[in-house]
């Protein structure tokens, strides 16, 4: 993962889709998110949803996101950087 940010990625059906509600969802503080990334709606008819979040609180998140939903869970993210160097 990078910069100490998870890559997170959940179902939220009901109720607003705001920073609250996902972090209410997933059992972390909205200061927890990164703010520049935002609540990120992945699939509007599938109701995912997707956030980067402290890794700080990734045990919280694992526990919020116990399912079989293979759609939600924690993903990676990469930095992405140039390969060669620059001149």
């Amino acid at each position: 993962m990078s910069d100490g940010m998870l890559l997170v990625q959940f179902r939220m059906e009901t109720g607003p889709t705001t920073l609250a509600a996902a972090a209410k969802r997933l059992g972390v503080e909205s200061g927890d998110f990164d703010p520049d990334y935002g609540l990120v709606e992945t699939d509007p008819d599938d109701h995912l949803f997707t956030v980067r979040v402290s890794a700080e609180k990734e045990a919280a998140v694992r526990a919020a996101l116990q399912s079989d939903d293979p759609a939600e869970g924690i993903f990676g993210d990469p930095r992405i950087e140039p390969f060669a160097p620059e001149f």
